[in-house]
């Protein structure tokens, strides 16, 4: 969970049809409706991966200690986007924040934006005074992070990702529309992130 001030920029997701005219099944017939259905929707952006942190984040933030993620999101060509995330800040009181992917975002030079709706009700407002955003609430909470794929193997730099920000859901959502015009470009992003100790991140467009 970050606490920042106003001044701080963050860098801070087929089956077979029965034919009606003769009741029986085509198999074949079906797979190819399927397949052009899928062709005309097709995904544009997925990012996956699990990875843990122990060290502060930069720029002054207090999201601090042992941090762990994990998540998954899909987005398709007419911006539906599905998913799942787990954040866990282990050393601030053991706080494990759960969502559901509503938006996902190319914010330039390898980093995705990641939007998820809070699906476990919280207990007090999470604030996160980042370039004015409102704090969330117990009733209308989301976050945001943001996550950078460097390569495969032994001779790759560390993926990384930036701190959870907490706020409302149209908030992330706008985010993830418009991530320059809330701040949010890769200069950001590589200050206000680490590289993950243990884990992998994979995006693939």
């Amino acid at each position: 969970m970050l606490n920042l001030n106003s001044r701080t920029l963050i860098a801070t997701l087929a089956t077979f049809s029965l034919l009606a005219a003769c009741g029986e099944q085509d198999p074949v017939s079906n797979l190819t409706a399927n397949a052009s259905a899928g062709g005309a929707n097709p995904v544009v952006l997925r990012a996956s991966g699990s990875g843990h942190v122990t060290t502060p984040l930069p720029l002054g933030a207090s999201e601090v200690g042992w941090r762990t993620m994990s998540f998954t999101a899909t987005q398709r060509l007419d911006g539906s986007v599905q998913g799942h995330a787990q954040y866990n800040q282990r050393t601030q009181g053991g706080i494990i924040q759960h969502g559901d992917a509503i938006c996902m975002a190319d914010a330039g030079d390898g980093w995705v934006i990641l939007g998820f709706e809070s699906t476990k009700r919280i207990s007090e407002v999470f604030s996160s005074p980042v370039l004015g955003l409102p704090a969330a609430t117990p009733d209308n909470h989301a976050f945001f992070f943001a996550v950078q794929d460097n390569g495969e193997g032994a001779g790759a730099p560390d993926d990384r990702m930036t701190g959870a920000v907490h706020t409302l859901v149209p908030v992330v959502r706008a985010i993830c529309n418009n991530p320059a015009g809330f701040g949010f470009v890769p200069a950001v992003a590589n200050a206000f992130s680490l590289g993950i100790e243990a884990g992998n991140i994979q995006v693939k467009y």
